[in-house]
């Protein structure tokens, strides 16, 4: 389902769509899966000076229309309807999804944690109404014991501990 050209986003996976409890039975009756998508967020540099200040996230949010991030959710967007797919966009919650697609971890400070890009990453979700082939669904949302990736990787090093964040520095 992804594009040739590598264009869009760095994964995609399908789920089965087992969400009943949050929506109406008659709005999602043509819900068949959801589609997970998880990139890396472009390199950005957030200005010297910043580092007391919450809310450096909208500096770099994709869902800025300026953004990398948000062109290519649009393209695949595009491309998911020209195949004839209904699609709605982000209904569903985008870290219990991917983690349930296996896509990675829920971390000690509650984000989202990849193997390869850590917590510095975008999820993107969509509920389609296409059977897909599924991936083989995960639940795990605890860290492995002893495991400190999500601390060691923080680009901004707002995290300085296990369950401790300084959100002066957090971009996120």
């Amino acid at each position: 389902m992804m594009k040739e050209s590598g264009v869009f986003l760095n994964r995609v996976h399908y789920m089965k769509a087992s969400i009943p409890w949050l929506f109406h039975k008659k709005s999602i009756e043509w819900i068949k899966s959801i589609v997970v998508c998880v990139g890396r967020y472009g390199k950005y540099g957030i200005p010297e000076g910043l580092d007391n200040y919450i809310g450096k996230a909208y500096l770099v949010d994709g869902r800025l229309k300026h953004s990398k991030e948000y062109s290519r959710k649009l393209e695949f967007e595009t491309y998911l309807t020209e195949l004839g797919l209904k699609t709605a966009y982000s209904i569903v919650p985008a870290r219990l999804a991917a983690v349930s697609a296996g896509l990675g971890r829920i971390g000690k400070n509650n984000f989202f944690y990849t193997e390869k890009y850590g917590s510095w990453v975008f999820i993107d979700t969509w509920v389609i109404d296409s059977e897909m082939e599924y991936d083989e669904p995960t639940r795990s949302l605890n860290c492995p014991e002893g495991c400190n990736k999500c601390v060691d990787s923080c680009p901004t090093r707002a995290l300085n501990k296990p369950l401790s964040m300084n959100r002066g520095k957090c971009i996120a």
